[in-house]
Parts: structure tokens; sequence; C-alpha cells
């Protein structure tokens, strides 16, 4: 992740004394996501594609971020989400291990888990790319350092990221371009061992990427590595539309002893397909979560609503993505 200076040694020199004693580190942060032309088509959602997505066990009002609390240790990683977001709900983490490259989604409102193997996930990324037959062309990449400033009280080094490339896809026949420009402002800490911490690999997957093995090879050569993440601001804009703004922040951080277990999978859970089957396994049986029922004369309007105009099927998500495109 991300290196900062201008720290002072001696709190540099107690952190790193307290991991190398076998300590790890808890935060807290945010992700939020504004603007961007996915952000306005949820905003303009009708009621009854809202219903549709709560059928499908998803909270259409929670799209434009979530907060956090995260735990790493030796490269083990825990974050568990405060809020909802699309269709992880309140409670809901994940775990992970950089040595074995295995993580895990769990849901204890269902005791179930979804295992991601990292290797095997890239694979499929790869054969992906082939089939849809993706090329790039035209990459740029420029780094720049920025000023040092303090965020959530840590003294950071700034460290911008400027991506530009050219893609093109043909899928079924269907040939498609664009253009993408992205840029990354990374703030970031050394007060924190990262590379001890997450063991060499950053589970939240804050690394600048595009796809393009070879073209993310040399991006990472010239970015180096970044140290603890403090502040992570990423603009992209792709055949000149604002596909709007994401910032990461994290919070009160503290280095402390993890408790036996932290890390582990929960007694009892089953595993479960990671897929489309299962993100929508509640489709057409109203969901569970306390938010699909509403809140107030809005949730009643929506509930009389999806009642009134209840299809025949259950709604499908090629369906909802029809309505989101319009």
């Amino acid at each position: 992740m991300r290196k900062s200076w201008m720290l002072s040694m001696v709190f540099a020199a107690a952190g790193l004394a307290a991991q190398a004693a076998g300590m790890g580190i808890t935060y807290k942060g945010s992700l939020k996501v504004e603007g961007g032309e996915s952000q306005a088509k949820m905003q303009k959602m009708s009621a009854e594609e809202k219903a549709q997505m709560r059928q499908m066990g998803m909270n259409p009002e929670a799209f434009s971020g979530f907060d956090f609390e995260a735990k790493a240790e030796s490269g083990k990683y825990k974050m568990v989400y405060l809020t909802d977001f699309a269709f992880f709900g309140k409670g809901s983490y994940m775990v992970g291990d950089a040595s074995t490259k295995k993580g895990y989604f769990v849901f204890p409102d269902k005791k179930q888990y979804w295992e991601m193997d990292v290797d095997k996930m890239q694979q499929v990324g790869n054969d992906l790319m082939k089939s849809m037959k993706i090329t790039y062309a035209n990459q740029k990449v420029d780094v720049t350092p920025l000023p040092p400033k303090i965020v959530e009280g840590s003294l950071c080094q700034g460290k911008r990221v400027a991506l530009s490339f050219d893609t093109s896809a043909k899928v079924m026949g269907f040939s498609s371009k664009s253009h993408t420009e992205e840029t990354t402002d990374y703030y970031t800490s050394d007060k924190y061992d990262a590379l001890a911490l997450f063991g060499g690999h950053n589970w939240q997957g804050m690394g600048t990427v595009t796809g393009d093995p070879e073209f993310d090879k040399v991006i990472a050569a010239k970015v180096g590595f970044l140290g603890f993440p403090i502040q992570i601001v990423s603009r992209r804009v792709v055949n000149g539309k604002d596909e709007g703004t994401t910032t990461y922040t994290t919070k009160d951080i503290q280095l402390t002893a993890m408790l036996p277990g932290t890390f582990d999978l929960p007694a009892g859970y089953t595993k479960a397909e990671m897929g489309a089957g299962s993100i929508f396994q509640g489709a057409g049986k109203g969901g569970t979560r306390e938010d699909q029922a509403g809140d107030g004369e809005e949730g009643a309007q929506e509930q009389n609503q999806q009642q009134d105009q209840q299809p025949k099927k259950k709604p499908s998500f090629k369906d909802l993505l029809k309505g989101l495109a319009k």
C-alpha cells in the first residue's frame, strides 16, 4: 500500500516495536462514492425498481458507500460492514489470509460464507478478458509527489497516480471502444508497518489496477509500495463522462493484541456458491433484512406499488439492469 514520511521517529519506533512484539492493528473507516452516471441512475430509480432490488436481497439506498471496522495481523485481515452496502448487509464481514491467498465473505444472518481463491479469481478474470477479446492501447502512467498533510490526525505523505488507456472489446459480434482517464491521490503513513500487518498483500484491493497484466506491472513498478492507507481519493472519466469520485478514509487506528480466533471462520457455517445465484437467492421472497420493509410512508407506498404491480414471475437481474440503463 503506501508510505509516509515526516512522522515522529519516536512514534514510528514505538509502533514498529509493538508490531514486532506480535501486536495487530484495528481501525475504522468509510468508503464513499459520489457523482457519476451510475449514482445518478440509482437516485432516479422508480419505486418498482427499488422493490425489485429489495426482492433480490439488495438495499437500493446502500450503493453510495459504507462504513467499516477492520483488523489486521501478520497477513491476516478482517473487515466488518457497519452499514449495508449493495447485497452485503450490516454485520457481514470478510476475512482473508495473505499466506494462503484465500478469502471469505461471511453472512451471519444466513450462517453461510463464500470462499475466494485469489489465484483462481485472477485466472477467471484473465479467461474472461480473452473471451471478450479485450485489448489495451495507448497506456500511460504518471506518478508525482503531493505535499504532506494531516488526515484524521495522521501526518501523511501524498502521491498522485494518473492513468490513461484505451480499450476495445468484442462480445457476441458487438464491438465497443473506450478511453479511460483515472487520477488517484494516495495519502499514507509509515507509522504502521503495512508489509508486516498485511503480509505483503493488501486485502482491501486499494492498488491501482487496470486489468492489463503487463500495464499493471509497469504501474506497480512506478508507484512502488505506498504504506498504510489513511485516505485514497480516486476520480474516473470514461469517454469524457464523469464516473464519479471514490473516497476511502481510515481513522481511530490502534495497535492492539488480537484475541484467538479473530480471523477464523465461525463454527457451524456452511459454504455457499459465490455468484449471481447465491447473491439473488432471495429473489421473489421479499428478502430478509429489515430495510426491505421500507421506512414510514415511503416504505408503505413502495410496498403498495409492489403489490399492485406484482409480476407473475420472479424479477430477473436482466430486468433490473434494463431499468438502470434508462
